[in-house]
């Protein structure tokens, strides 16, 4: 076993190198298909729906086959080499029809990583109690996500779209070979016979997830808050070009987002040891609904700019308690399934909801109509929160 410091550290820059991938296609592809491709904001919304029907499915798979088989890097590993291949054949991608088949593919492959490494990571934190440092590795990845979203905007300017899948391609194969030299990790050999794993199905499993109570509220409530915050999020772009902005404005925003997230993730550690995860949940909606409400008055691409200081330091502090909170709540032989059936309820089906109604509301509507009803889907979320924290009755 590979002493923990070193074993951060290894963590630190596969995280970086994961989100450096994945900002390098999520944060530009909305206008690279407006843009570059000549793809109505609709469409685009189908696409972004397939996408993430695509994960739904994705994130229940991988996190079934990791803990199917007990193990996370084998599972992470091949995910990574199939969404590398998919990424290097955007550029030459000239069809609806083949895209569409694309964007599925990738969404089957590329978010479901994020999940599995962070159960990756707190599996191994937790062999020595040390869960709340998640935030001080999970740091590296919105520096990653920050560098990158600002970088490839420039990247763009001078070199045109395609740069985007190039600079991906490469990320992810720098990611596979650090990930190479991380030792696997096992929780359940204890807990479960090999016998009683073999008979775990998809079913069973998703099953005995389902009926857990704190675990199901949490997804409840995640959902209204990701419905708002994602959707919101994806739109990004049109927002910042309804606003007056361009490529640039938006490489920025993205930066001063992810980077507000490094000192909310670093606090995490304290908070998280005085604090229930689920007050620092709604501190968190709070946060993104004071910036919901900045954007709908001012309206211009300062404002949309500045603003995303505040949803990255909301974004901290929401990630860091959430995958804590379900850590803690889940069975010890399902963690991984934890986080990603989770995902794929309160984010990816959050998203094809909002893709498509997202796209019919901005190209009907406008994007301020959309960002009106997004803070109003946070307000469920924190109301539902605020009553089980505070009104009902404990158990």
């Amino acid at each position: 076993m590979q002493p923990l410091k070193a074993l951060l550290n290894k963590f630190r820059v596969a995280v970086f190198l994961y989100w450096t991938f994945s900002a390098s296609f999520n944060c530009y592809y909305v206008l690279f298909f407006e843009s570059g491709k000549h793809i109505s904001p609709s469409t685009i919304g189908v696409m972004m729906s397939l996408f993430t029907i695509a994960t739904m499915f994705g994130q229940s798979f991988w996190g079934y086959l990791c803990d199917k088989f007990d193990s996370i890097k084998k599972a992470f590993l091949l995910a990574a080499i199939l969404a590398c291949a998919v990424v290097g054949t955007f550029p030459y991608n000239n069809s609806v029809v083949t895209l569409y088949i694309a964007m599925a593919a990738l969404g089957f492959l590329l978010p479901p990583m994020s999940p599995m490494v962070d159960s990756w990571l707190l599996k191994h934190l937790s062999k020595s109690g040390q869960e709340t440092k998640f935030g001080t590795v999970r740091a590296f990845g919105s520096l990653g996500w920050s560098l990158t979203a600002c970088a490839t905007a420039y990247l763009i300017s001078w070199f045109g779209w395609n740069i985007m899948y190039y600079e991906g391609v490469a990320a992810a194969l720098l990611m596979m070979v650090t990930v190479i030299f991380i030792d696997d990790v096992s929780l359940r050999s204890a807990i479960i016979p090999e016998t009683a794993q073999d008979k775990i199905t998809p079913w069973r499993a998703a099953r005995e997830l389902l009926n857990d109570r704190a675990y199901l509220f949490i997804v409840l409530v995640l959902f209204f808050q990701f419905f708002g915050l994602q959707t919101a999020y994806n739109y990004l772009g049109l927002i910042m070009k309804t606003a007056g902005g361009d490529v640039i404005n938006l490489g920025w925003t993205y930066l001063l987002d992810a980077g507000s997230e490094l000192p909310s993730m670093f606090l995490s550690v304290w908070l998280l040891k005085r604090f229930p995860q689920k007050r620092i949940i709604m501190v968190a909606m709070a946060l993104y609904l004071l910036r919901f409400a900045l954007i709908f008055y001012f309206r211009t691409a300062t404002v949309v700019m500045f603003s995303s200081i505040l949803q990255g330091l909301a974004f901290g502090l929401l990630l860091t308690s959430v995958r804590n909170y379900i850590f803690l709540v889940a069975p010890t032989h399902l963690k991984t399934m934890a986080f990603t059936v989770g995902e794929a309820i309160y984010l990816n089906l959050a998203v094809i909801i909002g893709g498509i109604f997202g796209g019919l509301v901005v190209e009907f509507y406008g994007v301020y109509s959309l960002i009106a009803i997004c803070a109003a889907s946070v307000c469920i979320a924190l109301m539902l929160l605020f009553v089980n924290s505070f009104v009902l009755p404990k158990r």
